[in-house]
């Protein structure tokens, strides 16, 4: 079986993503400068393929798109609190 896909619309690590959840052992060949062809054994549902690289390119995107931010939340999140003195104070008087 043969699947053509557009890597304008697919980046490549989301590609290697679906096809690994769909046929593990497939091959990934670069056709021209926007094209890969994905040739595998197995008998993979193509629409249902196209469905999950939908969902695995937008995670990505999102992923790219708010990972400052994420970071960022994370980084407060984990930071030592600065007034321990005041936490105990609070803590104490309750």
């Amino acid at each position: 079986m043969e699947i053509k896909l557009d890597t304008r619309i697919y980046s490549l690590d989301a590609i290697k993503r679906a096809i690994y959840l769909f046929a593990p052992q497939a091959i990934i060949t670069p056709q021209n400068n926007c094209y890969v062809c994905i040739t595998t054994n197995y008998n993979v549902d193509e629409g249902m393929l196209r469905q999950n690289l939908l969902d695995i390119q937008l995670q990505l995107d999102l992923e790219k798109e708010f990972l400052p931010i994420r970071n960022m939340l994370v980084a407060q999140a984990l930071e030592p609190y600065q007034e321990i003195d005041d936490l105990l104070v609070l803590k104490h008087n309750d």
